[in-house]
C-alpha cells in the first residue's frame, strides 16, 4: 500500500486465484489493502490467474491504457512479472516498472525458498526460450468470471 500512496496510483489490481487451497490470493491481498484504508473504488480484484504469467495476462485489460504500471512484489518476483509483461506485449516494456518489497526481518527466512523458486523458474524460462516453446501461453487461460 505504501507504493500505491507514494506513487499516487489511481487503481490497484490484486491478481491471483485459488491455487493451493480454496482462497483466492487476490481476495486476501485486497482485504489487507482494505484494512489499511484503500477504498473499494481504488481496488480491482482479478481472481482467474494461477501463475505469474497469468497474473500479468489476466490483469492486462485493467492497465492497457495506463501511462505507468507498477508491479509490486518481492524483488525477484516483481522483475519476473515485468519480464513477462514485456514478453506478452513489447509495448508495455517502457511503461511497466518493477518495485521490489523487502520483507520484514521476521519474514526474512522466507527469502531463501523464494530465491530458489526464482532460480527454478529462470531455468525453465531459459529452456523454453531456447527451444522456442512457450509453455506459459495463453496469457490468461481461464474463462472470464468477473
Amino acid at each position: 500500500m505504501a507504493a500505491f500512496r507514494k506513487f499516487q496510483c489511481s487503481k490497484i489490481v490484486f491478481s491471483g486465484g485459488a491455487v493451493e487451497n480454496q482462497y483466492a490470493e487476490a481476495d486476501t491481498m485486497a482485504a489487507i489493502a482494505e484494512s489499511r484504508g484503500v477504498s473499494s473504488n481504488d481496488r480491482i480484484i482479478e481472481r482467474r490467474a494461477r501463475s505469474t504469467w497469468e497474473n500479468v495476462g489476466c490483469s492486462k485489460p485493467y492497465f492497457k491504457d495506463a501511462l505507468q504500471v507498477l508491479i509490486v512484489s518481492d524483488t525477484l518476483h516483481a522483475h519476473r512479472a515485468k519480464k513477462y509483461a514485456c514478453r506478452q506485449d513489447s509495448r508495455h516494456c517502457s511503461s511497466v516498472f518493477a518495485i521490489g518489497v523487502i520483507p520484514p526481518l521476521s519474514a526474512l527466512w522466507w527469502s531463501i525458498p523464494l530465491a530458489a523458486n526464482e532460480i527454478r523458474v529462470k531455468i525453465k524460462d531459459y529452456l523454453a526460450e531456447k527451444s522456442e516453446h512457450t509453455p506459459n501461453a495463453p496469457a490468461c487461460s481461464v474463462s472470464d468470471n468477473r
